[in-house]
């Protein structure tokens, strides 16, 4: 869900304008004076403040999975529901390059 998200179209969305319209160089300015914060520059501080915003994310989601914890108010994504212990799995190895059928034998929340 995080990273198929798109918060520049929901920012577009919200002044009404849709995603596939073509607009002049002028239009583009304008559109970005409206929206909430501007783009910025891809630093090192840029992708530590992106991982803090995903870990953020996660425990968010790992709190309502475990715990049954209700979605607060203004979150955007839908919630998966946790894998329970004993399921059937598929994963990817990336040292081998395959797939490998398992079963999750336990989890750890953090």
């Amino acid at each position: 869900a995080w990273f198929n998200f798109n918060f520049f179209a929901l920012d577009l969305s919200k002044l009404g304008i849709p995603t596939d319209i073509k607009l002049t160089r002028t239009e583009w300015s304008l559109v970005r004076q409206h929206i909430r914060k501007r783009p910025r520059r891809f630093s090192r501080n840029f992708v530590k403040q992106e991982v803090e915003k995903l870990r953020a994310y996660r425990s968010i989601i790992r709190k309502m999975q475990h715990s049954g914890m209700p979605r607060p108010k203004g979150f955007l994504f839908e919630v998966p529901r946790a894998i329970k212990v004993g399921a059937t799995v598929t994963a990817y190895s990336r040292k081998f390059r395959i797939l490998h059928r398992g079963m999750v034998l336990d989890y750890d929340i953090d």
